[in-house]
């Protein structure tokens, strides 16, 4: 009867890497980069003034960049079942909807809203504020998939690589 060969301390360790891969360290490993490349896709988003799927948002009335200083209002964080994009002004919601802002009335007199603007003030009666979607809602792009999907894959070949 003939014995089995083989390098059975490489069959240890690979062992022990699937071990570790089903107790959920693949999975957080990859929840953080996927977080960090939709963390990357929202900002070049914000800085090509684009939403996720290549359309160019509707441009401010009175130039500028919209949601300033957005990095205060929107963190990409990773979980247990993938990443979490959190935003934390109502101005970040805006951003991603869309408004009506409609002035107050009160004591039965109109409201204006007033604000600045390059040559000088401005007064309404109310703003409409067209949505510049940011984060995908339903389908993602090609180009958030291909990148989930290379990061999982490279991680996973990483783990599983011969040490």
């Amino acid at each position: 009867m003939a014995g089995v060969k083989g390098d059975f301390a490489a069959l240890r360790t690979m062992q022990q890497q699937l071990a570790a891969i089903g107790r959920g360290a693949l999975r957080r490993e990859v929840n953080a980069h996927c977080a960090s490349i939709a963390d990357m896709e929202i900002t070049y988003g914000f800085a090509r003034g684009h939403d996720p799927y290549g359309k160019a948002w509707a441009p401010r009335a009175f130039g500028g960049q919209p949601l300033q200083g957005f990095r205060r209002y929107v963190t990409v964080a990773p979980n247990a079942t993938g990443f979490r994009v959190d935003a934390r002004h109502k101005a970040a919601a805006v951003q991603q909807y869309g408004a009506t802002i409609k002035a107050k009335t009160r004591r039965k007199v109109q409201g204006f809203l007033l604000f600045r603007t390059p040559t000088g003030w401005a007064s309404k009666k109310s703003v409409t504020i067209p949505a510049r979607q940011y984060v995908p809602e339903f389908a993602l792009p090609g180009g958030w998939t291909r990148q989930f999907e290379d990061a999982a894959a490279l991680l996973l070949k990483y783990r599983l690589a011969p040490k």
